[in-house]
């Protein structure tokens, strides 16, 4: 089997034929770490993005109907429906485009519903949890944790092509599979990636340790509960096709995260099965 081996610096030497992570997703990002940001602060990010801006004011235009106010500008807008449901509306409408651009066509569909899946996971499963640190950060991870598959899938398609060979006819697992023909498999090279483009520490960590978060890191709840997020979207039948997905479940993960999977989980499981076609047919629209 041919090898390809794959360092840090062939993988950034590519930046310059990828497309840019998008510029308002970063000062969204940014605002979630700052403490002195504030309501004002969001609405004038997201008013230099037309797009974004756009569905800012159909969501906010609906919730004034509902509650029979008027929205003129981009502040009531921003206020009315809240910074939380902004900065989902903001990533969720940012990241889409970047990963099209940056997946080859195979990738397009399949990988972004499965992205969204887990971004819908994990944000779930933050706020099971009330870990109000990683909420901010737990539904872009999602979106993001599998950039590394794109990476390759663009710039080594045929020799990737090896990698899902193996992991089907030796049942390893993909990152398993990577690492012999790559030298690297494509968590890590997410993180480079993800490090790259300036995102949080917490967000490259947890893309770096969604498949094994036992051997890589401790104390990091990001990581845990990215892992837990990508067992489950593939649990709940979330994802069209499971291959290379996360199959092995972390007990120590879970008992960080103090996840008990109980009869009471019915209503989380729920609420991750809703938001997840709601998502999906958001971002279709």
């Amino acid at each position: 089997m041919a090898q390809m081996r794959i360092t840090r610096e062939q993988v950034l030497s590519r930046l310059d034929v990828l497309p840019a992570f998008p510029k308002t997703v970063q000062r969204i990002l940014e605002t979630v770490d700052d403490p002195q940001s504030n309501m004002t602060l969001l609405a004038d990010i997201v008013a230099h993005d037309p797009a974004i801006a756009a569905r800012v004011f159909a969501v906010a235009h609906k919730a004034a109907n509902d509650r029979h106010r008027g929205v003129n500008d981009i502040y009531t807008a921003t206020s009315l429906i809240g910074t939380q449901t902004v900065r989902e509306i903001a990533l969720s409408f940012g990241v889409p485009g970047f990963i099209q651009n940056l997946a080859c066509n195979y990738a397009k569909g399949e990988m972004w519903r499965h992205s969204v899946a887990v971004g819908v996971c994990a944000q779930e499963l933050a706020w099971q949890i009330d870990s109000r640190d990683i909420i901010p950060h737990a539904f872009i991870a999602g979106l993001l944790h599998n950039i590394g598959h794109l990476w390759l899938l663009r710039f080594a398609g045929e020799a990737y092509a090896s990698c899902w060979a193996k992991m089907r006819n030796e049942g390893v697992d993909i990152c398993r599979a990577e690492e012999s023909i790559f030298g690297v498999n494509h968590a890590v090279l997410g993180s480079w990636l993800a490090n790259n483009w300036g995102l949080p520490l917490s967000i490259c960590n947890a893309i770096k340790g969604h498949h094994f978060p036992d051997a890589l890191f401790e104390d990091q709840p990001l990581v845990n509960l990215l892992h837990v997020a990508c067992v489950l979207s593939n649990a709940l039948g979330l994802n069209e096709n499971t291959n290379g997905h996360v199959h092995y479940l972390s007990s120590k993960a879970c008992l960080a995260l103090g996840l008990e999977w109980t009869c009471d989980m019915r209503s989380l499981f729920g609420r991750i099965d809703a938001r997840t076609k709601y998502m999906s047919q958001f971002l279709n629209d």
